[in-house]
């Protein structure tokens, strides 16, 4: 993959957040439509041509692009014949339901109205600038990335950046570093930014349940299981998914980090449905 970021729009930290709750096709189909076409233009666009162009099946492109309508990041005009469409995408800024992270939306108005009596003692950043500045961050850190893992997933990375910051990432680096000749660097590095370790391999702080009990880790597994079923994806969907995320092909290829990442990430998702019929689930 080329630079994070272009030439589509910046990924914020409330987009990351948007995204990471959607199934896998939803954001390689938001990065497709923001390559193809322009924003605010109206555009044509054919589920059968994005398919044998990503690899996914139209079925699950249907639905991921419903789930980028629910977000607002991408606006539905037309339909015609099940599977062409004409769309709208927003402007290079966040779209308007991603302004702000889920659970702040209560005191954006609040913040708002205190910003507009002391101008001065908020001064507002440029957004162009800002986002410039977002982006040269992230560009910076996965060519860091790549030097020790060069399979490491940049979509994984600007989530992981969201979630835990640049300082942990690059902590997690140096472990990779110090490490040596690695099997599986991505999956190493990814463990290590979750866990939290110190340039010098060690962690940095105490996680529960990191012990990797045999009862703890059949729990997940069967936790695991669980969800998927719930989401209803495909097999070749939740494979990809895994060597996108882990650079394993199945779950017995997990270490207990990741299993437990994969669980929680599977929860996510299935809280962030917007609606269960989008996914099959009854």
């Amino acid at each position: 993959m080329g630079k994070i970021g272009e030439p589509f729009a910046p990924v914020t930290r409330s987009v990351s957040s948007a995204l990471n709750s959607a199934p896998p096709a939803a954001y390689k189909l938001w990065v497709y439509l923001r390559q193809e076409n322009r924003p605010e233009r109206s555009f044509n666009f054919d589920l059968a041509e994005a398919s044998a162009a990503l690899g996914y099946t139209m079925r699950w492109l249907r639905e991921a692009l419903l789930r980028l309508k629910d977000l607002e990041m991408v606006e539905v005009l037309e339909q015609w014949w099940g599977h062409r469409y004409k769309l709208r995408l927003p402007g290079l800024e966040s779209p308007p339901g991603l302004e702000s992270p889920p659970g702040l939306g209560s005191n954006r108005n609040e913040s708002g109205d205190r910003r507009q009596k002391n101008p001065q003692k908020n001064p507002q950043r440029a957004p162009h600038s800002q986002a410039s500045q977002s982006q040269s961050q992230a560009e910076a850190l996965y060519e860091e990335v790549k030097g020790v893992a060069p399979n490491f997933n940049p979509k994984v990375l600007l989530e992981l950046l969201a979630r835990f910051g640049e300082k942990r990432i690059r902590c997690a680096i140096a472990a990779v570093r110090g490490r040596g000749n690695t099997e599986n660097p991505a999956a190493y590095l990814h463990t290590a930014i979750v866990k939290g370790f110190s340039p010098h391999g060690h962690l940095s702080r105490a996680i529960p349940g990191s012990q990797g009990d045999p009862g703890d880790i059949s729990r997940i597994i069967v936790e695991t299981s669980i969800f998927l079923r719930q989401l209803g994806w495909e097999r070749e969907q939740v494979a990809h998914l895994m060597m996108e995320r882990y650079n394993v092909r199945s779950r017995h290829e997990m270490n207990d980090d990741n299993l437990r990442d994969f669980r929680d990430y599977l929860a996510q998702c299935i809280s962030g449905l917007p609606s269960a019929v989008h996914f099959g689930i009854t």
